[in-house]
């Protein structure tokens, strides 16, 4: 008579060598949400300083026209450090050799300071 055949689960498994590495065990949800804040916080962080460094740029070139009072006061220099700030981010423009404008153009005497503002920003590129 032929032998009896033996069921695959009386075999046992072959051993696994030392050198592989079992897979890591899946995230949970809170850890997969952790990493997720802890990417965003870093970027956020990454847009704050380049924010900054630009507002700098940006400052530093408007700090001559409010010296010569071609910015009428403190709060117009704020406020167009600011729409400048926001131009040159909108257009990608965060190296500080391409921050400039031009500055005899928002100094012309014979149109308003927001004229000469908003002719500035029209040609930031």
């Amino acid at each position: 008579p032929p032998p009896p055949q033996s069921s695959s689960n009386s075999a046992p498994p072959p051993p696994q060598s030392s050198s592989t590495s079992a897979p890591p065990p899946p995230q949970s949800g809170t850890q997969r949400r952790d990493e997720r804040k802890k990417r965003e916080s870093l970027k956020a962080e990454h847009m704050r300083k380049k924010r900054e460094g630009v507002a700098d740029n940006v400052i530093k070139l408007l700090q001559p026209l409010y010296d010569k009072q071609c910015i009428p006061n403190k709060d117009m220099f704020k406020k167009t450090a600011r729409a400048l700030t926001h131009q040159f981010l909108k257009h990608g423009i965060v190296d500080r050799d391409k921050i400039h404008f031009k500055t005899v153009q928002l100094c012309n005497t014979g149109t308003t300071w927001n004229d000469s503002l908003f002719e500035a920003i029209k040609n930031i590129r």
